[in-house]
């Protein structure tokens, strides 16, 4: 894999990329096998257009950098045809060729020799598959042929899938990272929402910025940016200090910005628990409104932002507060917005009545029809403990909130 710093200059995907990450992963190159490292700018499907004289000649069907699919209908099992058709698309500068194989279970030995010789890498494939699947794993993989991109959608499926570690180990090497460190990742949610086309400049000029120094790395995840800082023995430098840098060069302060700290991971092995946490750390802190949040200060709320998804938490939360759901009017409404405000300030009522402008009295009175509402049988500690995780799954999931 490039290094991080080396995909600044290097976005090009090749024919080895193209079938590494498509549905042809599983068939072999039979021949141009030193053609692999072909650059690949599109994709396209090739048949009737050698079947009419002249057609290709004429209308300049393809082009340098293609990679086409073809079933060879047009050829009808002739060798001949097959290898003037070869040797024009070589002659254009196309990158590579996907043959079905209709009338050819192997490619013909002159075929492949020509092939060989001028590095036109050729691949076999059956009935598994079809051509618009190729074509459209082909144009997906060019879409993200931009490594910010690339990383980008590297990192979404760090954050949705349970991978095993050699999974992730390969994404983490693929992004830049190496063995024998550990890495800390922020998650940054700006001031103000920025353009996808500026965040990308942003995290291409850090790169260029910093191309010899290999302690941090800036992506971007759809509105967020991504900072993962290496921790090791050589790493002096305190990490916030280096966090606080790049966004001062993008342009950004850092306390104007809301930011979740996951802790120390090994950069590899464990690059999605330090994308994770840093994930749930920076939700959490935007609902708390402080402007940076560590994942391990977070206590009961690391648990409830890893699971606010489950059906099960969904469906507690759901259940314990339905009482205050079920009946539509201004005095319930109080009475949730009470308990929300007391979890949001940790339980503490004077500050809880100071938030919501209200008496002493009038906050007591509210948190006992809660109570009798709610968990009528509870004790306080029991009924805050019960409460507690409830409200938490209720606010980070009605958030507006994209990850």
């Amino acid at each position: 894999a490039l290094d991080y710093k080396e995909r600044v200059d290097s976005e090009m995907i090749t024919v080895s990329e193209v079938i590494k990450n498509s549905c042809l992963r599983k068939y072999p190159v039979t021949c141009g096998l030193n053609g692999i490292d072909n650059e690949v700018i599109r994709s396209g499907i090739v048949d009737y257009e050698f079947s009419i004289e002249g057609y290709i000649e004429k209308n300049n069907s393809f082009r340098k950098g293609d990679f086409l699919i073809s079933s060879l209908l047009f050829t009808h099992g002739d060798e001949e045809k097959l290898l003037d058709m070869v040797q024009k698309l070589v002659n254009l500068d196309v990158s590579g060729l996907a043959v079905k194989n209709i009338f050819f279970s192997s490619i013909p030995d002159r075929v492949r020799n020509f092939c060989d010789e001028n590095q036109f890498p050729v691949v076999l494939f059956d009935n598994d598959i079809y051509f618009e699947d190729i074509v459209s794993d082909i144009d997906g993989l060019l879409k993200m042929s931009d490594w910010v991109n690339k990383a980008e959608h590297q990192i979404g499926i760090m954050l949705g899938d349970h991978l095993t570690r050699y999974e992730v180990e390969a994404l983490a090497r693929d992004m830049g990272f190496f063995k024998g460190s550990n890495a800390r990742v922020y998650w940054i949610r700006t001031q103000q929402a920025l353009s996808q086309n500026r965040m990308k400049k942003t995290v291409k000029e850090y790169a260029n910025y910093f191309k010899e120094d290999r302690r941090s790395f800036l992506f971007k995840y759809r509105q967020f940016y991504v900072f993962m800082v290496i921790q090791d023995d050589e790493n002096k430098k305190d990490s916030q200090v280096l966090l606080e840098e790049a966004l001062r060069l993008a342009g950004h302060d850092f306390m104007q910005c809301v930011i979740g700290a996951g802790g120390v991971h090994d950069s590899m092995s464990e690059l999605d628990f330090s994308l994770r946490e840093a994930a749930w750390s920076c939700q959490v802190a935007t609902l708390l409104n402080k402007s940076i949040m560590n994942y391990h200060d977070m206590g009961i709320w690391s648990v409830a932002a890893a699971h606010c998804k489950s059906p099960y938490m969904i469906e507690y939360a759901e259940r314990y507060l339905s009482p205050l759901f079920s009946e539509k009017s201004d005095s319930t409404k109080d009475l949730l917005e009470t308990l929300i405000t007391t979890i949001l300030c940790e339980g503490n009522s004077k500050i809880s009545s100071k938030k919501l402008n209200i008496h002493d009295n009038t906050y007591r009175y509210r948190m006992n029809k809660n109570r009798e509402k709610i968990d009528p049988n509870a004790s306080d500690y029991i009924f805050y403990e019960n409460a507690s995780i409830a409200v938490k799954i209720y606010l980070l999931r009605h958030m507006d909130w994209n990850i």
